[in-house]
Order: C-alpha cells, then structure tokens, then sequence
C-alpha cells in the first residue's frame, strides 16, 4: 500500500484542496448573492455620483475560479487602486440584478471571467458598458447618504434559465486616510488584473538532495494559509531501492525581496522496496525530525497570466528513525533543494 503512494496522489490531494478553495472565492462566496442587505443610513449631505470613489478588492488567484453559469469578474482599477483606510463605516451596499441576454452573458464570461483564459471571445464594448452601468448604480447607492467611497467592491454574474444577472456589492465609508483611485472610473477599469497577494498559498516542486546514505529526488505538494503550511512528501533514491513517504507541517516566515524562512517537522514512513516498487510491510519503519529551510519566490516574474511564480527551497533536516543494516538508509541528516511554481 505505501509503494502505490507517489508524486501522483499528491498532486491529486493538491488539485482536491486547491479546487475547494477556489470554490469558496467563486459567485458562491458572494455575500448577497440571493439576499441585499439593510438600507444604508444617512451618513451626511447627499452628493454626485462622480464624487464616490470604487476601490475594487484585490484579485487573487483562487478568484479565478468560476463557470459560464457562475463567476465572478475580475476587474480592478489601473493607475492604483486606492487604499483608504479608517473612517466612518456606512454599511454593504449591493446593486439591483442588471438583466442580461445569452450574447450579453457570453461577453462577460470571455471579457471579464475565467473565458479569458479559454480561447473565448467576446464584444469588449458591450460588456464594458454592462460592468460600467452596473458599477455606476453602486455609486448612486452611496452617493445618496453620503458616502464618499465603496471599499472591497466585486462584481459577479449568475445564469439563468432565459435571463442572465449582473451585480456589484461593496461596503460604503465616509472619510479615511490614504490614497484615491488615481484615474477616472470608465477609464480606469481593466480585466485581466494582476494577481494580488494571498492567504492561501499553493506550491508544487520538483526536488533533489541527500538524505542519510543515499542521493535522492522527490516532489512535494504543499497548501498553506497565512503562516501555516502543510505538504505531502515523497523522496527516492534514483534506482528506487528505497522511498519516503510523509507529511510536513511547516511555519512560515516572510522577509523582504520574496525571501523566507520556515521551520516545522516532517513525518515519513521510510521502506525497502522490491524490484517491481512493491514495499516490504516487515521492514517499513516511521521515521520524524525537525526540519529548517530558505526559499524564495520571483514576485517579479509571473507565469499564466500572473498567478504562477517560480520558486525555490534550500532545506536542512533530520529523520530520527531505526538504522538498517542494508547500507540503503534514508534516515538522518538531509538537504534537498526544491524547485518549482508557487501562487502569489
């Protein structure tokens, strides 16, 4: 059973969790997808709809997630988006459905969603219009208590049987501190935003080094959230004599220029296997140990469309485990290099 493990049932694990994430950032993570919130207050005198900035949230790689039926736009501001902060929370807006036709739906999807990654196209002015329209009603909302921007501003669609649906949903603020959009809003927004920054982050590497008596390569497949990083394992010596097998758990620090450190434990089931990869049960062995490392990822040169980075891993550890006799041991000090891609 261990030697069926391999780089294989890794990357699905990897594919699981990297899908169910991405499902959480799709239309269904909209907050008022079949609900609107409260009315907003009156937060001061009214003012012109041209005067409330839209500062769209940032756009990460699980956005990306999304169907022709469900999605979610990816839209941002160019020239700087804004980044205000502070003042005097109003409440979530959200525009009313904007109708659309199957040619209008289309659009979108190609323009402004996951299409655009397809070989998909679509009319460019119309569906600007429609993100532009839907956009303006969410500044009227705010404009008319008051408010002098929507923060945290995204844009979904949702398919229907006969009459698709557009809107927009942000939360409106009076006053703050920091920076304004920098160019006017039917100039300013584009799609294809470059990818933001992530809580969640994904990387799949490709590895080699040494552990114990044996030179090794291997692949790791790791899902990580904030500072915390969990991956799957998997290390062989190039004649496939002997693997390991395991988990690490993984803390995570960042420095500056795309540098880090981490510091965590592995845990690993090392064995002996035959010539036709089948693991001997008998002499299979848990092996654990600490485990320090630097990496680095080029935040500067991005892969697919920004949401792939290259990356690379220096890791020194140690796997405390009963020594064999065979002079064909996995357990001890280890260095492997990693190389692969990581999300931003």
């Amino acid at each position: 059973m261990v030697a069926r493990l391999h780089c294989a049932d890794g990357m699905r694990v990897l594919a699981l969790a990297t899908l169910a994430i991405a499902a959480c950032n799709g239309s269904s993570s909209a907050r008022y997808r079949h609900t609107t919130p409260p009315p907003l207050p009156d937060a001061a005198a009214p003012l012109e709809p041209a005067a409330v900035a839209v500062m769209f949230a940032p756009f990460t790689w699980q956005a990306t997630a999304g169907t022709p039926a469900n999605f979610r736009l990816m839209v941002s501001s160019v020239g700087g988006a804004g980044s205000r902060t502070g003042g005097a929370r109003v409440g979530d807006v959200r525009t009313p459905d904007r109708s659309l036709d199957d040619d209008a739906h289309h659009a979108l999807y190609c323009v402004w969603g996951p299409g655009q990654h397809d070989d998909c196209v679509g009319d460019d002015e119309g569906s600007r219009a429609n993100v532009l329209a839907a956009v303006t009603v969410l500044r009227e909302e705010a404009a008319g208590v008051g408010a002098d921007q929507v923060r945290d501003v995204r844009c979904y669609v949702r398919a229907r049987r006969r009459v698709h649906a557009l809107w927009c949903e942000g939360t409106a603020f009076l006053g703050g501190d920091g920076p304004w959009p920098s160019a006017p809003l039917d100039a300013g927004i584009v799609a294809r935003p470059a990818a933001a920054p992530s809580r969640w982050k994904v990387r799949a590497t490709a590895s080699a080094g040494r552990y114990g008596d044996r030179m090794v390569v291997g692949t790791t497949a790791a899902l990580g959230y904030r500072s915390v990083e969990t991956a799957f394992h998997m290390v062989s010596p190039p004649d496939q004599r002997s693997a390991g097998i395991g988990l690490d758990l993984l803390f995570r620090r960042q420095l500056q220029g795309g540098l880090s450190a981490l510091g965590g434990i592995t845990a690993m089931l090392l064995t002996p296997l035959s010539g036709g990869g089948e693991a001997d049960p008998a002499r299979t062995r848990g092996a654990i140990g600490p485990v320090l490392g630097l990496g680095w990822q080029a935040q500067e040169l991005s892969l697919f469309d920004g949401f792939g980075q290259p990356f690379a891993e220096l890791r020194l550890g140690w796997l405390a485990a009963r020594r064999t006799r065979d002079g064909d041991d996995l357990a001890g000090l280890g260095l492997e290099l990693l190389v692969g891609l990581a999300t931003p």
